[in-house]
């Protein structure tokens, strides 16, 4: 019951601080077994060996999202690699555009996981584990491309596009396309990268995100992926990956060459 709370709170805390105030933490279930096709029951974190066994990859974060799209992604990678576009809502509100959204803070992806698998809850969508919260492990196919041949930008606060009027803001989606055209890339073809917390892009509370769009989708793969409880918290370890802070795409900027 304690860690439930300490979770709930962390995730009370980050909706203040990304601006949601109306999430329902607690609709979303934790699954059991044998709700979830795509876990061992035994060990669901002896999956994660696998995520390492990418020959040639590289680990770049987490995504939160729903059981039925945990599916999809992992049947893609069991046909080759790739992510397929989820079919609706997947808990990101798309501030840096359509696409994947990965971000380097557990918590972060805790925290979408839940509110995508809250919607299908509230929706009365069950079907394929759609109402449960997920965390998914995603992988570049090859590290060489993602460093140096996919392009990426850096989003600053004043162009991350917030919701107006319930979309999000064309003009900020604008700015972000004149900086993706200045960098020698397209919408579809570039990784955006921002902080999350607006005013305070630099702490070390909430974590970053990138997006990755359509045009690249194919060259990263989501082979692992585990229902939230208190035990996901032990992701990075099991991935001999620092958690956030220490991960932290700001200071990637360089090795991934970002600009």
């Amino acid at each position: 019951m304690r860690a439930t709370s300490i979770f709930v709170s962390s995730i009370a805390i980050l909706a203040a601080t990304l601006g949601f105030q109306q999430l329902s933490v607690l609709a979303a279930p934790v699954a059991s077994p044998s709700d979830l096709d795509w876990i061992h029951a035994s060990d669901p974190f002896s999956l994660l060996l696998e995520a390492r066994a990418l020959v040639g990859g590289e680990f770049i974060g987490f995504h939160g999202t729903n059981g039925a799209n945990a599916n999809a992604y992992q049947a893609q990678a069991r046909r080759g690699g790739g992510i397929p576009v989820p079919p609706a809502f997947n808990g990101a509100d798309a501030e840096l555009g359509p696409g994947i959204y990965v971000t380097d803070d557990i918590t972060v992806a805790q925290f979408f996981a839940t509110s995508s698998a809250s919607a299908n809850q509230n929706r009365g969508n069950r079907q394929g584990g759609a109402n449960v919260a997920t965390i998914c492990v995603v992988t570049a196919n090859n590290q060489n491309d993602w460093r140096t041949r996919i392009p990426k930008v850096w989003v600053p606060v004043n162009e991350i596009a917030k919701s107006v009027n319930g979309r999000n803001d064309p003009a900020k989606l604008a700015l972000q396309e004149r900086r993706i055209a200045a960098a020698h890339g397209t919408p579809t073809n570039t990784v955006r990268f921002s902080a999350l917390d607006v005013n305070d892009p630099n702490s070390t509370r909430t974590g970053n995100q990138l997006v990755i769009p359509s045009g690249v989708q194919n060259q990263f793969s989501i082979q692992v992926c585990v229902p939230v409880s208190g035990s996901v918290n032990q992701l990075p370890a099991q991935l001999h990956t620092p958690a956030f802070p220490q991960f932290n795409y700001q200071q990637m900027r360089v090795p991934w060459h970002i600009v």
